[in-house]
Formats: structure tokens, sequence, C-alpha cells
């Protein structure tokens, strides 16, 4: 199962509607269906109604709350349900199979990545040949209309939503990324906050490259952008795996090292100024959380602590 991104939950609630009013209606057609083919004698069954209305919303709960493939396990077992419910459930076995086998396709289509539904697709064979009882002909056309079933409405549906969520999870990473460097921007620097923060210890580096105006007035835009892109390669490569690297802006990066302490903040700093491309420089403000501190005042001490970088003559490292 996939772990949705924001930007695919809205996707994901409309998927849900779909299957809710999709399952409701076969559930529906199915009650109907037994209960005009019972004899004229026959009342129509309170059972068999409570047995599709239940099915129904089970899966549609399913939908709701699946997690990985191992609520699958629940779909044999409403077909068994189906297979046995002219004794216990329903007055006809096969039509309540049928819309077992059905709703079953549609909440793998609607849930899961395409083709799982062939984990499913034995049960609905067996079930098919238990409960009609049909010569061998009839029985094979019978499964080539369910395979059309299958194909319709649990893997079309399992196609366009990972298709959906993959196109959703890429306008996703392009808005939390910069287009020039590919570092995390200011968006991806608060999803972070948000998501991984947790209060504990950690240091800020903000960094920034010196003189860049002049350096992009006497090289261009192109040199300019060529020399960021430069730099924040070799920033991820000095961070990956310990932080995150964020551009702040223009020639501003932002380092966060959750875990760390003023010696080893200092430390990757030197590191950082010495991987200036070129005779270029850098300076950097540099600030440990204090107990009780949130990120935002760490940041406002790391960005004074770089102002007072620029002030003494930049090219140096200020702790805040």
């Amino acid at each position: 199962m996939w772990r949705l991104d924001k930007a695919g939950a809205a996707d994901d609630r409309a998927w849900h509607l779909a299957a809710a009013g999709g399952v409701s209606f076969i559930a529906l057609v199915c009650f109907a269906a037994s209960t005009t083919t019972q004899e004229a004698s026959d009342a129509p069954e309170l059972a068999s109604l409570a047995a599709y209305l239940g099915l129904t919303w089970v899966l549609w709960t399913l939908v709701h709350r699946a997690a990985s493939r191992r609520v699958l396990l629940v779909w044999p077992v409403m077909v068994t349900l189906g297979v046995t419910g002219e004794s216990y459930v329903a007055p006809h076995a096969a039509t309540l199979c049928t819309g077992v086998i059905v709703l079953g396709f549609l909440f793998v289509g609607l849930t899961q990545r395409p083709w799982t539904s062939l984990i499913v697709w034995p049960f609905a064979v067996v079930a098919l040949w238990s409960t009609f009882d049909l010569p061998l002909s009839q029985a094979l056309v019978r499964v080539s209309l369910a395979s059309l079933v299958w194909i319709s409405v649990a893997e079309l549906p399992a196609w366009l939503t990972t298709s959906l969520r993959a196109a959703r999870s890429e306008v996703a990473r392009l808005a939390a990324t910069d287009a020039l460097t590919g570092l995390p921007n200011r968006r991806a620097w608060d999803e972070w906050l948000v998501d991984t923060d947790d209060g504990g210890a950690l240091s800020l580096l903000v960094v920034d490259l010196d003189h860049f105006k002049r350096y992009n007035d006497a090289h261009g835009h192109l040199g300019g952008d060529l020399l960021l892109v430069e730099f924040a390669t070799a920033l991820r490569t000095l961070v990956d795996g310990h932080g995150l690297v964020a551009r702040w802006g223009g020639e501003e990066f932002v380092v966060i090292l959750p875990g760390s302490d003023d010696g080893s903040a200092h430390a990757l700093a030197q590191q950082v100024m010495a991987a200036v491309p070129g005779a270029e420089t850098c300076s950097i403000g540099a600030a440990t959380r204090r107990t009780g501190e949130d990120v935002t005042s760490v940041l406002a001490r790391a960005d004074a602590a770089l102002y007072r970088a620029k002030a003494d003559g930049r090219s140096r490292v200020v702790a805040a």
C-alpha cells in the first residue's frame, strides 16, 4: 500500500466516495436479483438484504482503512459466505456470490496496485464453478465474462489510481523543490518542521555566498546559476544522511542538523566553507538549540550570527 502524500489525499477521498456509491449500487442490484427470482409463494427475506448491505459496508470500511494486502484475506471469507449462503444467509447463494466477486474486484481496484487482484482471482473462479450447476462450456463462458468484469472493475481503476497518485506525487515533489538547484525549498522546510522535528537537539547553519551579486555581474546569470548549482551539490554531498539542506532564496542556504551539538556544527561549517567552488567564499551563521527553544528562534539566532559574520569581513563562521 502506498504512503499517500498530502497532495494525493483529495484524490484518495474521491475514490473512497466512488467506492461507497459503487458498492452500494451493486449491493442493491444483487438484492433485487435475489428477491425477484424467488418463486411467487416466497416472501422476500430480510436476511438477504442484511447480507448484501453488511457486505457492502464492510468492504467500504476496508477501502477507507486498508493498510496492506493482508486485508485481502477477508475476501475469501466473503466468497465462502456466498458459497454457503443458501443454507445460512440468503435464498440465492449464486447471486450473493456473484455480488461478492464484483465487490471484491472493486475493492482491490480502488485500494491496491495493478495486478494485485490476481490474488483474489482464483477464489472468484472457484466460487463461480461451485455455485453454478452448469456444463463446462457454459461455465467457461461465465468465467470469461467474469474476466471482463475483472479488467473493468479491478484493473482499470487500479491503473488509473496508480497513474493519478504518481502524477500528484510528482506535482507535490516539484512544489517542494527549488527548480534551479534541486534542493528542498522553504515549503519543504516547513513540512519538515511539522513532520520531523521532535523538539530534540539540533543545530542550524545559515550560509550565504559572499559578493554573489558582483560574481553574477562579472560572469552573467548563467555563470551565477552554475555557481549556485555546484555549491548546492557540494552542500548536499556534505549533509547527505545527516540533515536537511534547503535553498532559502537567492544565494542563501539553510542546513539543519538533527542531534548535532556546537562542535559538530562548527566542524561541518568549516567543511562547507572549503566546498565553495573556485575562489569564492561564503559566510555562515551557526546556532544550536537551547532547552525548550523552537526552531524558529534557533533560525533567528543563526540568521543574526550570519549578519555579524558579514559585518566582520565575511568568509567566516560566527556562532550565536
